[in-house]
């Protein structure tokens, strides 16, 4: 039976974190403050990263398209991350450029380049004082022993103890700022194992409390309390409850707190970030607690709120916050008659970033190179 955490009083991750990411270095010829766009899957000359400095809403690519694992299987960048002044992107691809990039690549010298062979999909990741993958993979450099989890700290790699297990569905990973626990959202094995949630406190894995069943896709920490969002089920309850979201407060788990999240077309949220001090949730769903939000929430600690009614069509699956403002991304989310993969809020109006990046019809992550 796996173990439970039922608190934050573990021993932190002590080894990984070593310094916030603070630091904000220049990376070749990127700025502070490039916004950068995964592109999903597209059509010439494939899926890409692309970068918007804010002038003009022109989007530029950096470097080439993606080449996939086999000819039949859809390359992808599933996110990108920065370390003390350098960027990298992780995901289902192994070239990029047509260079050599197995499933994480760098972008340096204006090009991307392959700092580590990885044996196969990088499924999520994050970042602070080092950066910490999960996913399909087994090996770095063919030393084997990983099982789904590494850190690397920009040098050495890591095996995350005897890993949390080299899944595809390994869908989200948190560092957690406050204990430098780490959080994986995955798809839960069969009922009642409740593991949707898993927790590393730097010698051993473990569902985080009583736990959840479901499919955890994105994570969060506000204040100190740990959320999750995807397809949720609570099995404390005698009748077990589903819900898109819930948190973890250290010592029990709340689902659907400030109500329960519909949709027509699905209630899953897909995605979590924190801004001017509020809970920013993307997802599917278009009203919470009977409330119209659509797609996009904000959580201001007691209850959920719109923002000026967010979008009436798409699919809103990614966040992130440049510059002050809040950036959402997803597939063709549309506002007032207007379409884009990307909108900007600044707290009053929701402004599109015109065009296609890269040729991508889908906004597949977001983030911010330093």
């Amino acid at each position: 039976m796996a173990s439970n955490f039922g608190s934050f009083d573990q021993s932190p991750l002590g080894a990984f974190i070593e310094s916030p990411l603070g630091v904000r270095g220049r990376d070749d010829d990127l700025t502070v403050t490039d916004l950068i766009n995964i592109g999903g899957y597209a059509v010439d000359p494939g899926p890409s990263v692309s970068r918007y400095t804010g002038s003009g809403k022109v989007w530029s690519k950096m470097g080439g398209g993606l080449a996939g694992v086999t000819a039949t299987t859809s390359p992808q960048v599933n996110g990108i991350l920065s370390l003390s002044g350098k960027n990298y992107a992780y995901g289902q691809f192994r070239k990029v450029s047509g260079a050599p990039a197995d499933y994480f690549a760098q972008w340096i010298g204006g090009s991307w380049t392959e700092p580590a062979t990885i044996n196969s999909f990088v499924t999520s990741g994050d970042s602070l004082g080092s950066i910490v993958l999960c996913g399909l993979f087994t090996s770095i450099n063919a030393v084997p022993g990983y099982n789904g989890g590494a850190a690397f700290d920009g040098t050495t790699w890591t095996a995350l103890g005897i890993g949390p297990g080299a899944a595809a569905s390994n869908w989200a990973t948190k560092i957690d700022p406050n204990s430098g626990l780490i959080y994986l959202g995955r798809t839960g094995g069969a009922p009642f194992t409740n593991d949707a949630v898993r927790v590393f406190n730097g010698a051993t894995w473990g569902n985080l409390g009583t736990g959840l069943d479901g499919i955890c896709y994105a994570l969060e920490v506000y204040g100190t309390d740990v959320w999750a969002g995807g397809a949720l089920i609570d099995n404390v309850p005698i009748i077990p409850v589903a819900g898109s979201h819930a948190f973890y407060n250290g010592s029990s788990w709340t689902i659907n707190p400030g109500g329960v999240a519909t949709g027509a077309t699905g209630s899953q949220a897909y995605a979590f970030t924190v801004w001017n001090g509020l809970l920013i949730m993307a997802g599917a769903f278009t009203a919470i607690g009977g409330t119209p939000v659509n797609r996009v929430a904000a959580w201001n600690g007691a209850s959920w709120s719109a923002l000026a009614g967010g979008f009436s069509a798409g699919v809103a699956s990614t966040l992130t916050v440049w510059n002050g403002l809040l950036v959402i991304g997803g597939n063709n989310l549309v506002r007032s008659g207007v379409s884009s993969d990307v909108w900007i809020w600044d707290g009053a109006t929701w402004t599109a970033i015109e065009g296609s990046p890269g040729s991508a019809i889908i906004c597949n992550g977001l983030g911010v190179f330093q």
